[in-house]
């Protein structure tokens, strides 16, 4: 709460939360653990927003199928021994803010602080209306057995339509997201300087948008 206040004072405008659990990946806490609230209330009454991102501390791939026999690939900017992304990773980026998202959900993050706020930032935005049905899902088969799931005062998919953003990378289908998911869930971004969101981001995202109005 102090490195909020910290970085508002700053001038910060968002806050990036590492997309994983708090500490050990298997001693460590749920970002829904009310160990927590301090901090989810402290962006809610400062009406600022944690986000999400790709990057080093939102893990989700296991390292050993890299182990394939075959030289190492160059990564996404064409390094031999970058650290950015390489397809294995490309193909898991939403692995990471789902588990997260629904922690955030089921734990009962949202219900307690209905102002909050979020985006999923350059991490895809494809595997969206899947997501949403499938939480949608959950929710009608686990009420019967898990408390935390039937105190839900929502629809699980509405605190994420209420709460949370997605930026579509270029190339993917934005209309076709829309058409299935709705206008109010993406956001556009370009990621400028970096050369993965092409050098016509704006025209790649609205060539998807026939027959999306204005």
């Amino acid at each position: 709460v102090e490195e909020i206040d910290e970085g508002l004072r700053l001038g910060c405008g968002a806050f990036w939360i590492p997309g994983t659990p708090v500490g050990d990946p298997v001693t460590g806490k749920s970002p829904g653990h009310p160990d927590h609230d301090s901090i989810w209330q402290a962006l809610s009454d400062r009406d600022v927003p944690f986000m999400l991102h790709v990057g080093p501390n939102s893990p989700t791939k296991h390292v050993a199928y890299e182990n394939n026999g075959k030289p190492r690939p160059k990564d996404i900017t064409g390094a031999e021994q970058g650290e950015n992304l390489r397809v294995r990773d490309f193909m898991v980026l939403s692995v990471g803010p789902q588990q997260f998202l629904t922690s955030l959900v089921f734990d009962g993050v949202f219900d307690r602080f209905p102002k909050l706020r979020g985006g999923v930032i350059e991490l895809g935005a494809g595997w969206v209306p899947e997501y949403l049905r499938t939480l949608d899902m959950s929710q009608k088969i686990f009420k019967r057995t898990d408390v935390t799931v039937a105190a839900l005062s929502m629809r699980a998919s509405d605190y994420i339509r209420r709460a949370v953003k997605f930026t579509p990378f270029p190339g993917e289908d934005v209309g076709r997201m829309i058409d299935d998911a709705g206008v109010e869930l993406f956001l556009f971004s370009s990621d400028y300087p970096h050369p993965e969101g092409t050098d016509d981001p704006i025209g790649r995202f609205e060539r998807t948008f026939k027959g999306i109005t204005e």
